[in-house]
C-alpha cells in the first residue's frame, strides 16, 4: 500500500522514536530511549563538524546532488542557487532542479545516515548517504519540497 507523503514523514519520525507518549512504558526504557536519541543526535552533528569543516561545502553537496538526481532524457538538468531577503527581513537560501522528484525511498534516505540511494556510477562522487545533511551548517530548519 501506498503511503502519503505525510503518511511516510509520521512514519519515518516514528520510527525515529519522535512524537511517540513515552509516558506510557516504564521509566528505564524511556530513560534509554531519550539517552540513545540525545547520542544518536550528538553523533551525526559530530559527523557533520568532521566531515564538512567550511560552512560553505553545503552547496558543493547541493550542486552534486543536482548532479546525481534523475530527470527526464528530453530535459537538459537545470540547477538554480539564489540568495535572497524574506519578508521579514531575514535573508533565505535556495536551490531548485528540475529533477523528476523524489520517491518515497528518497525521503528515507534523506532523513537517514549511510542509507544513499544513488547507485554507484562512472563520474559521479555522491554515495554514502551523508552529503545534503551539510545544509545543517547554515540551517536549523531547511526545508525540502519535491513533485507537485
Amino acid at each position: 500500500e501506498a503511503l502519503t507523503a505525510s503518511g511516510l514523514l509520521k512514519r519515518i519520525r516514528r520510527q525515529r522514536g519522535l512524537d511517540v507518549d513515552y509516558s506510557t512504558l516504564p521509566a528505564a526504557v524511556a530513560e534509554t530511549a531519550s539517552a540513545l536519541q540525545r547520542s544518536i543526535g550528538a553523533a551525526v552533528e559530530r559527523l557533520a563538524i568532521d566531515l564538512y569543516a567550511s560552512r560553505g561545502h553545503f552547496l558543493l553537496e547541493l550542486i552534486q546532488n543536482a548532479d546525481d538526481n534523475r530527470y527526464r532524457e528530453s530535459d537538459p538538468a537545470e540547477l538554480s542557487l539564489s540568495l535572497g531577503t524574506a519578508q521579514d527581513g531575514g535573508l533565505y537560501f535556495s536551490s531548485t532542479n528540475n529533477e523528476l522528484g523524489m520517491v518515497a525511498k528518497d525521503v528515507v534516505a534523506l532523513c537517514d545516515i549511510n542509507r544513499s540511494t544513488k547507485p554507484v556510477q562512472e563520474g559521479k562522487i555522491g554515495r554514502k548517504g551523508v552529503g545534503w545533511k551539510a545544509v545543517f551548517a547554515v540551517s536549523d530548519c531547511p526545508t525540502v519540497i519535491s513533485g507537485d
